[in-house]
């Protein structure tokens, strides 16, 4: 999602957009990226996703002030132990977001997609106001030629505080910029990354983030 002071968009984020529309792409990324070492994820976790059940969400909602806003993509998937959608903890939320280049702000900005996305799900009767809330995975896809060098967790941008305050400051975990150039597994994400890397020059870095608000 572009930032307020970015309103233009370069040809390959709009590739990326197009290519991850699809399911399977969303599947290989999480199995490929998001599983540890690599990613936050238990492999158990992801072994527990049903991807049969993956499907797209309108990734547009109502910010502060009665903004409209747009991300770039919004997902969820069934586990497979789930009664349906109806259980908040039966699925998975993933928010997907496709930068050119790093971002310093990007730990607060994913937070905020999430909580902008709880807040329509609580708006459409989703969940219900003081109920809980499904999980929300993010995935930030960096295809610029500079090292991503921002922030990696929300509590990073949070003035360190006093000894006795610092259980207040807000945390979100993610991975290190570890994944560069690395090409281990032939999915389709892999697979599409390295020929798009290759035509473009461009390195694609995966991170994975969980953003347990």
């Amino acid at each position: 999602m572009a930032s307020a002071t970015d309103n233009t968009r370069r040809p390959q984020d709009q590739a990326f957009k197009a290519i991850f529309s699809y399911a399977r792409m969303i599947e290989d990324a999480l199995r490929g990226y998001a599983v540890r070492p690599r990613g936050p994820l238990h492999p158990r976790t992801v072994a527990a996703l049903d991807f049969s059940t993956l499907e797209r969400l309108p990734s547009e909602w109502i910010g502060e002030g009665f903004r409209r806003r747009q991300g770039d993509q919004a997902w969820r998937v069934c586990f497979r132990w789930a009664r349906g959608w109806s259980d908040p903890g039966g699925y998975l939320l993933i928010l997907v977001e496709f930068q050119s280049g790093p971002d310093p702000g990007m730990a607060s900005r994913m937070a905020g997609y999430a909580a902008a996305l709880y807040r329509e799900l609580e708006t459409a009767g989703v969940v219900r106001p003081a109920g809980p809330r499904p999980p929300v995975f993010s995935l930030v896809i960096h295809n610029g030629r500079r090292r991503w060098r921002a922030a990696t967790e929300l509590s990073a941008l949070v003035a360190a505080p006093a000894p006795p305050a610092g259980a207040v400051a807000p945390r979100t975990r993610r991975t290190p910029d570890g994944l560069r150039r690395t090409w281990r597994r032939s999915n389709s994400a892999t697979l599409t990354s390295r020929l798009i890397s290759s035509a473009t020059g461009r390195t694609i870095c995966w991170r994975a983030m969980r953003c347990p608000c």
